[in-house]
């Protein structure tokens, strides 16, 4: 077994002390993930939309807020002229009862279907 880049084989095959940390990491991380699903829909399936909607906007908050104080990213100003563009305009189109969110399949109406009288065969047969 290689270990590393510097062309030296390992003698034994067991797993480093560090693997194994990384091994026990990625479990742990799987773990999270399998009870992340169940608990997102649970917390969907027992609250409204719009509570849905205020976590979304405070959870959004915070990532900002680590990232300026936790990681140091630098604040730009092409970053809160973005952040202030976005946050208006999702003010200005609640305000006036705009969403983004798409119909709901029963509200879409469909035309009517085309009529197929005498007058309207005899003009399609005309044309073609």
């Amino acid at each position: 077994m290689w270990w590393g880049g510097g062309g030296e084989q390992c003698a034994d095959s067991r797993l480093r002390p560090s693997h194994a940390a990384l091994a026990a990491t990625m479990h742990l991380q799987a773990d999270l993930v399998c009870m992340h699903v169940p608990c997102s829909f649970l917390v969907t399936l027992y609250t409204s939309p719009l509570t849905l909607q205020v976590l979304g906007n405070f959870k959004g908050v915070i990532a900002a807020v680590a990232s300026v104080f936790v990681f140091v990213n630098p604040v730009t100003a092409a970053g809160v002229n973005a952040v202030r563009t976005l946050t208006f305009t999702k003010l200005w189109l609640c305000c006036f009862g705009l969403s983004w969110e798409l119909p709901s399949p029963g509200s879409v109406s469909l035309p009517p279907p085309p009529r197929h009288d005498e007058a309207n065969a005899a003009r399609c047969h005309a044309v073609s």
